[in-house]
């Protein structure tokens, strides 16, 4: 990265948020005159996104421009596109990335009456939240960064009640989204339909569509870990598309690119599992 950017990521040092939080990240420039547009893709995991001095004006796109002392919380839940983010100018953005039901055992409703999929305001933890996370922005140190957003959710932690649906939820994850919801009513004697409600519930989504982006996510996340690169039909097969005919359809339908040419353009950003195309 140049050098009027950063970009730092660190993982919850509490263990009984680490259950739910996967990591934190912390991407900054103090350039009044910093350009850069990257494009993200689906996932089934859920994040939180907050800019401090920065508007954020969410339409097909993400364009962050500089305000004052403006502080926008956003929910990232991406499910079926491609999204670009245009920043311009000097930015503070915090991510939080949570783990599959993560943001749901911090939470005392159901997402689904907090998130609005027009702008992805996400005001849920209120006043108080943002005074935290002025707090993170004032703290230089990664350390004390992670700290500060440990404690509050950990004061901030509640019994999610579903525990059915994190057990459906985990079988669609280690099948690679190839287990049929029929098989998991059964099992778990749940009507498909409470099934198809939960999800809407606590994901916003239905559980094909949750399906869907676990095999993406996961076949994404596979292509960035192998030390030695599969060949594309290797790479279909492991990951359970019927040929690589289906794996190139699929690819292109969620992300506008052939396996081939996203995984030529495609970057891994920090520690953890961000992938971003940067312009």
């Amino acid at each position: 990265m140049p050098d009027n950017e950063s970009f730092l990521t660190i993982q919850p040092q509490i263990q009984s948020i680490r259950k739910y939080i996967s990591y934190y990240y912390f991407h900054t420039s103090s350039d009044i005159k910093f350009k850069k547009s990257f494009t993200f893709f689906p996932n089934y995991k859920h994040g939180i996104t907050a800019y401090y001095g920065s508007k954020n004006d969410f339409r097909d796109c993400s364009n962050v421009e500089p305000s004052i002392d403006t502080i926008t919380v956003l929910y990232t839940m991406n499910y079926d596109q491609a999204i670009q983010v245009h920043l311009k100018g000097a930015f503070n953005k915090i991510g939080i990335a949570f783990r599959t039901c993560g943001i749901n055992h911090f939470m005392k409703d159901d997402l689904k009456k907090h998130y609005n999929n027009d702008n992805h305001l996400f005001n849920y933890f209120g006043e108080e939240f943002k005074k935290l996370l002025i707090s993170v922005y004032n703290t230089s140190n990664i350390e004390k960064k992670r700290d500060l957003l440990d404690s509050f959710f950990e004061k901030k932690h509640v019994i999610f009640q579903e525990e059915n649906l994190m057990g459906i939820v985990q079988e669609i994850i280690e099948s690679n989204g190839t287990v049929k919801i029929e098989e998991l009513s059964k099992k778990y004697n749940i009507h498909r339909k409470t099934i198809l409600r939960l999800f809407q519930k606590h994901f916003c989504c239905s559980p094909e569509t949750y399906k869907k982006m676990v095999k993406f996510r996961n076949t994404l996340n596979y292509t960035q870990t192998q030390n030695q690169f599969d060949s594309l039909t290797e790479i279909s097969l492991f990951n359970h598309y019927y040929d690589q005919a289906d794996f190139n359809k699929q690819f292109k339908a969620i992300t506008n690119f052939t396996p081939k040419e996203l995984l030529s353009k495609i970057k891994k950003i920090g520690n953890e599992d961000i992938y971003w195309i940067v312009d």
